[in-house]
């Protein structure tokens, strides 16, 4: 039996989460369902290095099944 592609059960339960902690002590995080974007995003603020006008002390990527 075929279904629609909207009923197919998702290929991967995995979540990817961005996380900064910025200065003054700030923290912000960020949740995609969709690797590539993450990566991409996770480059793009590593290189630009702030978010608004806190700067980013440190910023990891992690994948949570």
């Amino acid at each position: 039996m075929k279904r629609s592609a909207l009923l197919q059960p998702q290929q991967s339960d995995l979540t990817y989460r961005v996380a900064m902690t910025l200065q003054q002590g700030r923290r912000c995080e960020f949740l995609y369902s969709d690797r590539q974007l993450a990566r991409d995003h996770f480059e793009v603020l590593r290189a630009v290095g702030v978010i608004g006008t806190w700067a980013i002390k440190e910023i990891t990527f992690h994948e949570h099944t």
